[in-house]
């Protein structure tokens, strides 16, 4: 394999992790070499027996040709850190995804990125406030960046769809299957109006529990900035929020009303430092500070 497919190979290999990976390139000087290491040799750098052994396994199951055939079946496309397409957003933040997976258009990521975020179960008023955000600020040249899932995320990108513009799908599994299965049709969508699909994971990756957590910071990091809806009191929301603020975005929350249980967030956050949204034009300011 060339250099760069040995990279896209290695970083599939999900246990390893971005930060892994760079310290045994940082060692190897070459993913190539990383990739064809004996296992003394990985042993010799601090991995432990387990991973070895596991690493092992999956390198000796590696099929190349299937894979990246699967890949340009699927329409799939690659960006590696040092690609200049990479986004530079996520160029300089620790952690950041050695592969990026793409499908659709990565002009969106030229673009300033808005993330519209929040509580799957919505209600009404976040139904209203979060397609009346993300549709203004879309009409506007504004990418909407969200994570595809039920509710508020939903209506982000369907209202960035209908406001004919720009809108980009952070995945917490493989390109080649949506979840949740139900927005199938809106990630087609998505691709057929020049938005992207974009993940870390590799094509048949599932959408484990915990990839979610890591999509967070992809989400912040593809953002200038973070805008949240609705969530509840532990709603994993917030951890998008604490990504946003430890990559240094700037946090807009939306105040709701006292008495819903999906207002505990926000407060939250407004609580915490986060700014308090009022309207779009806050976010532009923002933008154009």
């Amino acid at each position: 394999m060339t250099e760069r497919n040995s990279l896209i190979a290695l970083s599939s290999y999900i246990v390893f992790g971005p930060r892994r990976i760079e310290l045994l390139l940082s060692f190897f000087q070459s993913a190539k070499k990383v990739w064809e290491a004996s296992e003394n040799k990985l042993l010799e750098v601090g991995l432990s027996p387990r991973m070895v052994k596991g690493f092992g396994k999956y390198r000796a199951e590696f099929n190349p040709k299937g894979f990246f055939k699967r890949l340009k079946e699927n329409k799939i496309g690659v960006l590696v850190f040092s690609d200049r397409a990479y986004p530079q957003n996520l160029k300089d933040l620790e952690g950041r995804p050695v592969a990026l997976y793409v499908k659709g258009s990565i002009n969106c990521l030229k673009e300033n990125c808005i993330a519209v975020v929040g509580s799957r179960n919505m209600s009404e008023y976040g139904s209203i406030v979060s397609w009346d955000i993300a549709f203004d600020l879309a009409s506007r040249g504004i990418t909407i960046v969200s994570g595809l899932a039920r509710g508020i995320d939903t209506q982000a990108h369907s209202a960035a769809i209908k406001a004919k513009g720009k809108t980009v799908a952070v995945f917490g599994c493989g390109l080649d299957r949506v979840y949740p299965p139900q927005n199938s049709n809106l990630a087609r969508q998505i691709v057929e109006e020049a938005g992207l699909l974009i993940s870390e994971y590799p094509p048949g990756y599932p959408p484990l529990p915990g990839n979610f957590a890591a999509r967070n910071r992809i989400i912040s990091g593809l953002s200038k900035a973070v805008v949240v809806v609705e969530g509840a009191a532990k709603s994993g929301t917030l951890l998008t929020a604490s990504a946003a603020a430890e990559q240094g975005r700037t946090v807009f929350a939306v105040p709701g009303p006292i008495t819903s249980a999906l207002s505990a967030a926000p407060f939250f956050l407004l609580q915490n430092g986060a700014r308090l949204f009022t309207s779009t034009q806050d976010v532009i300011s923002e933008l154009q500070t």
